[in-house]
């Protein structure tokens, strides 16, 4: 949305098509405004789903999906060579580039590859799918114009690994133009909780999945002092569990995920945000920079990660924007029984300083560069 909204807004683009996969309730052509719409496509998958089958992990599934996957691919090739005059041809992941090529031969337009992480590296792929991600983006990535990355370490594999030009940095940050020092310090969740004003509020955002240390964090907090609270924000498979012990453990609250525009409302009223994995993470988490790192920092509080993130401890370490620990449940346990409210507020200044640079309209500049003519 934001990246379609920057194009569209400065002429980059006079319309703007997005392609998306159907499921049960959404819409399969849906306008968000004059100049942008979106065309989602029914696949065999979705629509046994919605009718209630192939809900369970069967080989039968395995194939529907597999047909599934073909189908979506080859009607997204078909809707493009329905189109006239496309420009820019912009594609987030590797088989796409494929797409991307076999266009490419018969229409005059320039690729633009947006992945959203290190793709040969992200989490979930086995082996055989590293490989093939890797090969599939080795083969076909030189027919992009221009590569734009999420952050700087990814941006230097890419261009080691492939050994690209055209590439360029778009963080994956929330486009609400605030920096810390405009948003005002509420008190919803203590207020919804009824946390003292003297305990410690710590915050998650986000998927709250076993995947993400979810279950390990929360182990952790039933054993710490009660005035230590942790708020688990957002949705995902352990929900329910953290509603139960939110009924047993008065430290530990839930809140459903709010809209972009409340974040920094909620986050704000936190006192320490929490990004932490507990076994190390794929090449991807590990150069990653989240979106909730940006959101931590406009809502001008600090943030404690394990030192299996290595682009945020860098950054961490080198404003001074938090805490780094090493990836064990007693490191970040004696943490959160130790820190105090004055080594929270030492860190304000810096938190508040970096969080001026962070903003949609600096990130801007290198999207809009990379749409311009090699």
């Amino acid at each position: 949305m934001k990246i379609t909204s920057s194009l569209v807004r400065h002429d980059v683009v006079k319309q703007c098509i997005v392609f998306g996969k159907w499921s049960n309730g959404l819409k399969e052509n849906e306008l968000w405004d004059e100049e942008r719409s979106i065309v989602r496509v029914k696949t065999l998958l979705e629509v046994m789903r919605a009718q209630g089958q192939l809900n369970n992990p069967t080989f039968f599934r395995k194939i529907i999906a597999l047909i599934s996957i073909f189908h979506f691919h080859f009607s997204i090739l078909i809707k493009l060579f329905s189109l006239r005059n496309v420009n820019y041809l912009c594609v987030h992941n590797p088989e796409f580039l494929i797409i991307a090529s076999i266009y490419k031969i018969f229409n005059k337009t320039d690729v633009i590859y947006l992945p959203h992480e290190l793709e040969p590296h992200k989490t979930g792929l086995s082996t055989i799918g590293r490989f093939l991600i890797g090969l599939l983006e080795r083969i076909f990535i030189k027919v992009a114009s221009s590569v734009v990355l999420v952050c700087d370490p990814i941006k230097e594999w890419y261009e080691d690994k492939y050994h690209l030009k055209r590439t360029y940095v778009v963080k994956n940050i929330p486009n609400v133009n605030l920096k810390s020092g405009d948003v005002v310090k509420s008190r919803i969740l203590r207020e919804d909780f009824g946390i003292p004003d003297n305990h410690i509020v710590f915050i998650y955002q986000g998927g709250i999945e076993k995947s993400r240390g979810c279950d390990q964090i929360l182990d952790v907090f039933k054993e710490v002092k009660h005035d230590r609270h942790i708020v688990m924000m957002g949705y995902g498979s352990l929900e329910s569990e953290v509603i139960s012990l939110s009924k047993k453990y008065s430290n530990i609250h839930f809140r459903k995920a709010v809209p972009m525009h409340q974040i920094t409302y909620y986050t704000s009223s936190a006192d320490i945000g929490l990004h932490f994995l507990f076994e190390k993470p794929t090449l991807s988490y590990q150069l990653s920079l989240p979106n909730k790192f940006s959101e931590y920092m406009i809502s001008g509080i600090p943030i404690v990660v394990s030192s299996y993130y290595t682009y945020m401890t860098s950054l961490i370490n080198d404003f001074g924007l938090g805490w780094s620990l090493p990836p064990f449940k007693s490191d970040l346990k004696n943490f959160i029984e130790t820190i105090s409210d004055l080594n929270i507020k030492n860190l304000q200044n810096n938190v508040n300083s970096y969080s001026n640079n962070i903003n949609w309209e600096l990130e801007e500049t290198g999207l809009l560069t990379a749409f311009q003519q090699p």
